[in-house]
């Protein structure tokens, strides 16, 4: 809008000195105008853009066109005003033209006036269709993340619902959000020793391959363990589920992953793997076992989990 002030007043100031000096009187280029009206004039136009960058934010295009036009003319008025005081302080001899002004402060006025209000109605336009771009983007992220998929890996369950509580929780929750187009369950399972996953004994469940089975739209994947490792099988198996939860969030490029750890076995041993889950936005959730004051039971386990994922949000202790 200063842009606009600047040129209009250039241009009114221009087309007063030619109608005063080029028009009626021939003297455009004598040594008053040189020496007086261009330098004041300078002088003037100086102080009215300092003044104006001084002042506070002026929104344009919410103020109606009647207003935009009563403050163009106060400001015009107060313009003119300044430049005839100047010429008088600083050039008494002469007196300043009456026709200079009067011309200087109309062509203001129309000027500023019609370049005002095109800016207005330009700042209205824009207005409307940030207002609708912002419409549509919204819709689009609404859409979006309605649509959007989590993936939820669980690592500790020896299998789904045939050893203890840890595997009876894990059944209940993908019985509970099987028709939950939202929510992608991954289950790492134990292919072989105490307490491994007998799929043929677990209704439902659709054998892939050798090594995975689906179960109430779960991916459910089998880790084979050596037995001559002793008591390091727990943190053995761990480990080698979340190097496949890993490895499958990179392979598919998967986002905003929650890696959920039922048992606290692997301790510093899984700093890598967290490492690896955060460079893709994801989180691990870490179940407090052995901590029994801090843990809840079964049932509240199991509706904070649900409502967690659903909601996108993780209320337990996380990494």
């Amino acid at each position: 809008m200063l842009t606009i002030d600047v040129v209009s007043i250039v241009l009114s100031f221009a087309l007063a000195l030619v109608i005063r000096f080029r028009i009626l009187v021939a003297s455009l280029g004598s040594n008053l105008v040189v020496t007086t009206y261009i330098p004041f004039f300078i002088a003037v136009l100086i102080a009215y853009v300092v003044l104006m960058l001084a002042r506070s934010e002026i929104r344009i295009d919410r103020m109606s066109k009647r207003e935009i036009l009563e403050q163009t003319e106060i400001q015009q008025i107060i313009l003119s005003a300044l430049y005839t005081a100047v010429f008088f302080l600083l050039h008494r001899a002469d007196a300043i033209s009456r026709i200079v002004v009067g011309l200087f402060f109309i062509s203001c006025v129309v000027f500023c006036g019609i370049g005002r209000i095109c800016y207005h109605e330009y700042c209205q336009k824009k207005s409307i269709e940030v207002v609708n771009n912002a419409k549509v983007f919204n819709d689009r992220a609404s859409e979006n993340k309605s649509n959007k998929v989590r993936h939820v890996y669980i690592v500790g369950s020896k299998s789904i619902g045939q050893y203890g509580g840890y595997e009876s929780f894990v059944m209940n929750l993908l019985q509970h959000h099987k028709d939950n187009k939202n929510i992608k369950y991954h289950v790492a399972c134990k292919a072989n020793g105490q307490g491994c996953m007998n799929i043929d004994s677990l209704p439902g469940a659709k054998r892939i391959n050798e090594d995975e089975f689906t179960y109430c739209n779960a991916q459910c994947f089998l880790i084979n363990i050596p037995e001559k490792i002793g008591s390091a099988k727990a943190i053995y198996y761990d480990l080698k589920a979340l190097r496949w939860c890993c490895d499958h969030i990179e392979r598919n490029h998967i986002e905003e992953p929650v890696v959920y750890i039922l048992a606290s076995r692997v301790g510093p041993f899984e700093k890598k793997y967290v490492k690896r889950v955060h460079n893709y936005g994801g989180k691990i959730w870490q179940n407090p076992d052995g901590w029994e004051h801090a843990r809840r039971n079964g049932k509240q386990a199991f509706e904070d989990i649900g409502n967690s994922v659903r909601n996108m949000r993780l209320r337990m202790p996380i990494w």
